[in-house]
């Protein structure tokens, strides 16, 4: 790697300097894409010469930080799983709902899912309005997620 700026830096300079001593004109407009050509050239090569080893090495560095990175995140799902587990637990409580248990799906700190299984859900037999849609309108206000991400179990 080291080899590879030396190159590139000890062209820029010959090809700074060069273009430093040519008078202007034509002559300089051709030299200048002469030297263009040659440092392309210089970069191209010395890449070239690089070994796969030092490819991998950047790779395996740069997997070990996404690992890194993906421990993080489901760290705090976990975390933040139970955090909703319980407080959406109190909610239904505090609305007169008991829920046996709740389960918060949690990616990358946005919840995917929520199922709630109810325990003391008594529905009368002449109230036909009421249905499993319904309780998910209901629950769903009740936790403030989004229907569509609610699964209601009785």
């Amino acid at each position: 790697m080291k080899a590879y700026l030396l190159t590139v830096v000890i062209t820029s300079i010959i090809v700074a300097l060069a273009e430093m001593i040519l008078p202007s004109g034509k002559l300089k407009i051709v030299v200048n894409t002469v030297f263009s050509i040659t440092i392309l050239l210089a970069v191209v090569s010395s890449l070239s010469n690089v070994d796969e080893t030092d490819y991998q090495a950047v790779f395996n560095q740069q997997t070990q930080n996404f690992n890194g990175l993906n421990y993080i995140s489901e760290h705090f799902d976990k975390h933040a799983e139970k955090y909703y587990n319980s407080l959406y637990i109190d909610k239904l409580k505090e609305n007169d709902l008991i829920a046996e248990r709740i389960e918060v799906e949690i990616c990358n700190l946005q919840i995917v899912k929520v199922k709630v299984f109810l325990s003391n859900l008594v529905i009368p037999s002449e109230n036909e309005h009421i249905n499993i849609n319904v309780i998910k309108s209901y629950v769903s206000n009740l936790i403030s997620i989004d229907k569509e991400k609610v699964e209601i179990y009785v």
